[in-house]
């Protein structure tokens, strides 16, 4: 069994084996995941899944090669090739790009949570850091079968490469890593590995966590990407650094803005693999393990950060709150086609007042760097994540839940679309066995059931009577209730944000979350991706309430996300 990868016809695969691993590599760095391990040169291709293998990795077997099936294993690691550095990586690629499986068009993508701190002779003794990813595809953009995740310079072994790849054939991502300064490879996992024990959240998977590519700032203004928002300058950048060689010259000119990775690579990529999966997931045999997908619409398995438009420090005279600090937009309204989208706005001078107040500022632990204000763009938040919220529309649209029970686990706790413990309880009434997929022995079924009997056990002011409630509504009446409810909540939050504690609740409310990113979530691996308040990492959470109101979070433990 443990030699064996697996495609199943109907869930993923559990693998029962012995947990041998060592210790688990460190974050994710954006697309990329983990550090790297420095291991003897021998030029080959070896597996380690983190919580299986043994952390030097075991050979692999014949049945595991054979079934490897994207470009790199098929064009470079099945015929021998194990290129030690990016540059290397790239030419033997490029020597198959007239092959019809080869992978030519090449997009080029930098990310650097330095990169718009300017140099001067206070910052110029801090290291900086700054990051390729590197696309592949047959085609210009789009559907990139390659993704690479690695840093300057591009000819140095000792810089770690990363890459996850598509397999056209069984439909999955593999994720590879090289070892450090070796041409030793490993294969670390398929997508389904990402899902179930034992090696959900170990290796790639404790960012990659459903089991496709991550871009963590995902919209615009794409908060430290290059981008049409704004530029990574390389004059931001010490003369020595890998950047600024000459090597990197063709990567810099090649860069393209964020936008592009967003709409054009990644969200294809969600979305493949979420098909793919679905389809095999809700196949004739029923559902094996529903709570491996209702823990993507109860729960945030993980997260975007979003931020506003403006900048933190312009003339501009407002800052546009991000939506998604306070409700879930991206996945509600596309159930509730007629709520208004209101933006929140708070003038900049109270925005500022509660810059001050909460005494917000970026830092860098580890090197001592602290620079007072916020990020480069306002009101950076954690929000949730696209690949959780592309599971809730493919259920919806597959008739697995109806937009109107979707929609009122949704509005459980609806002003805290993250880390709700509310909302996280409703996992107990998911079924813990085989269920089909849509009918009166279906998933929704099955839950509501359970849900109706709660409902009649504990009174109406629990959660699962709110959902009986909303759910014995008419067609129409259900979304014009919850689009109200959700204008409201705009509404009170319109009229506070013009206050100065209004404006001091609400960063805050974006302060807890914050806090909570840095504390519970793998991709929080860089101390300036987000920036820190006076207070403290250990202070009790807040919470949003319906009436626009921010108050401390009662104690109460939900159901793990992952």
């Amino acid at each position: 069994m443990s030699e064996d990868l697996q495609y199943p016809t109907r869930s993923y695969p559990y693998r029962a084996r012995l947990d041998r691993a060592g210790p688990d590599p460190s974050r994710d760095l954006d697309v990329s995941f983990g550090e790297s391990v420095e291991t003897p040169d021998v030029p080959g291709l070896k597996a380690r899944l983190v919580g299986v293998d043994p952390y030097a990795g075991r050979d692999i077997s014949p049945g595991e090669l054979e079934r490897l099936d994207d470009p790199l294993a098929r064009l470079l690691l099945k015929r021998g090739t194990f290129p030690r550095t990016l540059q290397q990586l790239l030419d033997a690629l490029n020597a198959f790009n007239g092959d019809p499986g080869g992978v030519p068009h090449q997009n080029v993508f930098f990310i650097s949570e330095w990169g718009q701190i300017p140099l001067n002779s206070t910052t110029a003794r801090y290291p900086r850091q700054i990051r390729y990813i590197l696309t592949r595809g047959r085609n210009e953009i789009g559907a990139a079968d390659i993704l690479v995740s690695t840093a300057p310079p591009s000819d140095d072994a000792g810089i770690f490469l990363q890459v996850a790849a598509w397999d056209r054939t069984n439909e999955v991502f593999h994720f590879y890593e090289r070892g450090l300064r070796t041409s030793t490879w490993f294969w670390a996992g398929s997508s389904w590995d990402a899902l179930a024990p034992p090696t959900r959240g170990k290796g790639p998977f404790d960012s990659h966590v459903n089991g496709a590519p991550v871009m963590k700032e995902r919209k615009e203004p794409w908060l430290h990407w290059h981008s049409i928002s704004q530029d990574i300058p390389r004059q931001n950048f010490p003369p020595g650094h890998p950047i600024n060689r000459a090597s990197e010259d063709a990567f810099v000119n090649q860069c393209q803005s964020a936008h592009l990775l967003q709409t054009q690579i990644v969200e294809p990529a969600v979305r493949r693999w979420t098909d793919a999966r679905l389809r095999r997931v809700l196949g004739s045999s029923g559902i094996a393990d529903p709570g491996a997908l209702m823990r993507q619409v109860l729960t945030a398995t993980s997260v975007n950060i979003a931020s506003a438009r403006q900048r933190s420090r312009s003339a501009e005279p407002d800052i546009e709150i991000p939506l998604t600090l306070l409700v879930d937009a991206e996945t509600l309204l596309k159930f509730l086609p007629d709520a208004p989208l209101i933006i929140v706005r708070v003038p900049r001078p109270l925005y500022e007042q509660a810059i001050s107040t909460l005494q917000i500022s970026l830092r860098d632990t580890q090197q001592g760097f602290q620079q007072a204000g916020d990020a480069f763009f306002a009101w950076a938040v954690p929000e949730r994540a696209f690949e959780d919220i592309v599971v809730v529309e493919a259920l919806v649209r597959r008739g697995v839940l109806s937009a109107q029970f979707a929609t009122a686990l949704l509005m459980i706790d609806f002003t805290n679309p993250i880390d709700s413990a509310r909302r996280a309880a409703l996992m107990k009434h998911v079924p813990s066995v085989t269920v089909q997929a849509t009918g009166t022995g279906g998933l929704q079924a099955k839950m509501l059931q359970s849900i109706e009997a709660a409902a009649g056990a504990t009174g109406t002011n629990s959660e699962e009577a709110e959902i009986v409630r909303f759910m014995a509504l008419r067609e129409g009446d259900w979304q014009a209730e919850a689009e109200r409810r959700v204008t409201a909540l705009v509404d009170a939050v319109e009229a506070r944000a013009k206050t100065r504690d209004g404006a001091i609740d609400y960063l805050r409310l974006a302060d807890s979350r914050r806090r909570a990113f840095r504390r519970n979530r793998h991709l929080a691996e860089f101390d300036l991706s987000l920036p820190f308040s006076s207070v403290a990492d250990g202070a009790p959470a807040v919470e949003l309430l319906p009436d626009g109101t921010v108050v401390q979070r009662p104690e109460t433990t939900a159901p793990s996300a992952r």
